[in-house]
């Protein structure tokens, strides 16, 4: 009997745990899985693949900035200050073209999105993998994305959240603290005071050389670039004529595209990319801008961390030739082929085993 009593406690208590654990969770809400924040308790943005569905659900908004670690650096403000208009940013560090096209769905099924600003691709091969492709070592909340209540108990009964958001929320009122949001200019944004840029940023550039054999795309591969580009690019924009996409190809630097070459790849990568870029030609609600063949940004080491992730200023001059519509940058159906020749000429002529010799 005495055992049967204890038993019933200890049922009793650890019901009221995962009871007491259920509300808070949902009355603080830390992921916006319910509503937009309360203004009375502050809410910390670091968690993007868990956070974004509900800030796009729930926030105020009528234009979005998405897309990979190509995009974490984008300052909202910046972005209002151009385009006009309430802007949200909901990046994905190491987003797959599924992973943003479910996001985006999602948004602008909610309500009314006037503008997108997003990469249209990496240059990474991305488009090379499966159009349903998701991002391995990243946890995808798939239960936060869908409208099944039944699987909110994931969210709910989660011990990381309690211990890493409600917690500190709860800790944080009861201190005094201000209620309110992380600022959507940091929010994802990894660029760092001390981050250090240029030569010295690039330890080993042995990999570089030239002369060496190039693979041309297969067409298998266009096919998958095709799937790719079509299901989560095409189809998204067919089905809202009423936003407009403003699409943009990122700068990843010299050493980025000398390693594609040292691999045999960089032909391969630039018929990718020309595959994409017809295809997203094709629909009038998608602006297209390429700051890829601007040697300028992409052969000044000055402008980078590592071989692909450039500096803060790098997206502001992104934001202002689009807002701007600067003809430099727009790609067109009458200016694709003189760009993707453009593309060939500074990637597959040039001198890499000199960059090894920089200082």
């Amino acid at each position: 009997m005495k055992a049967k009593k204890w038993m019933t406690i200890f049922l009793l208590l650890t019901g009221g745990a995962f009871l007491l654990t259920a509300l808070l969770t949902a009355a603080l809400d830390p992921f916006f899985v319910y509503r937009a924040p309360r203004k009375d308790f502050y809410y910390t943005l670091s968690n993007e693949r868990a956070q974004n569905a509900g800030i796009v659900r729930h926030f105020s908004y009528d234009a979005l900035i998405t897309g990979t670690s190509m995009t974490q650096n984008f300052r909202t403000g910046e972005a209002e200050a151009l385009f006009g208009g309430s802007f949200v940013k909901v990046s994905f560090s190491g987003a797959t073209f599924k992973e943003r096209a479910d996001l985006l769905r999602l948004a602008l099924d909610e309500g009314e999105v006037r503008l997108v600003i997003s990469d249209a691709y990496d240059v990474s091969g991305s488009f090379l993998q499966d159009k349903d492709y998701l991002q391995e070592g990243f946890d995808y909340p798939a239960y936060l994305y869908n409208d099944n209540p039944l699987d909110d108990v994931k969210y709910l009964l989660n011990r990381d959240v309690l211990a890493q958001y409600v917690v500190p929320m709860i800790a944080r009122r009861v201190e005094g603290g201000a209620g309110g949001i992380t600022p959507f200019d940091g929010y994802g944004a990894w660029a760092k005071e001390d981050d250090v840029y240029g030569r010295e940023a690039f330890s080993d550039l042995s990999f570089l050389q030239n002369d060496v054999p190039q693979e041309a795309l297969t067409e298998e591969e266009r096919q998958t670039v095709r799937d790719n580009v079509e299901q989560n690019l095409l189809a998204v924009a067919r089905a809202h004529p009423e936003t407009t996409f403003y699409y943009f190809i990122p700068p990843y630097s010299v050493i980025y595209r000398g390693m594609q070459y040292g691999r045999g790849e960089l032909v391969k990568q630039i018929e990718a990319e020309e595959e994409a870029v017809r295809m997203l030609l094709g629909e009038d609600n998608i602006r297209l801008y390429s700051f890829a063949a601007d040697a300028r940004i992409t052969c000044d080491l000055a402008n980078y961390k590592d071989m692909g992730h450039y500096g803060p200023r790098i997206n502001t001059r992104i934001l202002e030739a689009m807002a701007t519509d600067d003809a430099a940058y727009r790609i067109t159906a009458q200016n694709a082929e003189a760009y993707i020749r453009s593309l060939s000429d500074l990637y597959l002529h040039y001198n890499y085993e000199e960059l090894r010799e920089m200082p």
